[in-house]
């Protein structure tokens, strides 16, 4: 498992709309981010991925029922990761999750989660049949298997799943089209469906290709 922020309502700065925009009086990027926690096996399963908020309950999700998110829902004020959700996400999470994947494989309750030392990440996980080992310090951007190219797919994939959306918008009303106002109705409900969109797109050469380096035997 490991944690990745993302910027969902940002437009990529390389692109012309965003160098358009810039040069106009009052121009503010957005900021808004939230925390994902991804998590997955070495044989290309994912978990739903964990989705920290600023808020529990924003205007945009009224009324819909977060079981069926493609996320797990949490918050914090600054969408931060934190012990307490860490045990939330382990415990509601994670825990069901393999739970149901292990039963469906013919599988025993037998498991590993990897994580870092993160200083936000609980140490006191504890579960019967699930062994918890923490990776030494300092060695996430070297072995740790989420940030072996899945994040930064994921968060590519996102990227232009989001562009794409943008785009479509523009052709569908090219005269009228105005991209404050685009930007302005881009809520997190819309960037959850890019989410599910971008995993949905994550290539399994990617997802196994994450584990060479922790378990380089197992790719000979």
């Amino acid at each position: 498992m490991d944690e990745t922020g993302l910027f969902w309502k940002m437009i990529p700065s390389r692109t012309f709309l965003y160098k358009d925009k810039v040069n106009k009086p009052g121009f503010k990027a957005h900021k808004d981010r939230v925390t994902l926690l991804m998590c997955r096996n070495a044989v290309g399963f994912m978990l739903k991925p964990g989705l920290i908020y600023k808020s529990m309950n924003p205007r945009a999700l009224k009324n819909k029922n977060k079981v069926l998110l493609p996320v797990f829902w949490m918050s914090n004020k600054k969408a931060w990761i934190t012990k307490a959700l860490t045990l939330d996400w382990f415990v509601n999470c994670f825990i069901p999750q393999v739970k149901l994947y292990l039963t469906e494989n013919g599988l025993p309750f037998k498991v590993l989660l990897l994580m870092d030392c993160a200083g936000g990440h609980a140490t006191d996980l504890h579960y019967d049949g699930v062994q918890v080992d923490f990776l030494p310090p300092n060695t996430t951007s070297l072995i740790q298997p989420m940030d072996q190219g899945v994040i930064r797919g994921f968060n590519a994939l996102y990227t232009r799943s989001t562009m794409e959306g943008l785009i479509s918008s523009i052709d569908e009303d090219d005269e009228d089209f105005s991209l404050e106002i685009y930007w302005q109705e881009y809520n997190i409900a819309t960037s959850l469906a890019n989410i599910q969109k971008a995993l949905n797109e994550m290539r399994q050469q990617t997802l196994n290709a994450s584990w060479r380096k922790l378990s380089p035997l197992r790719h000979r």
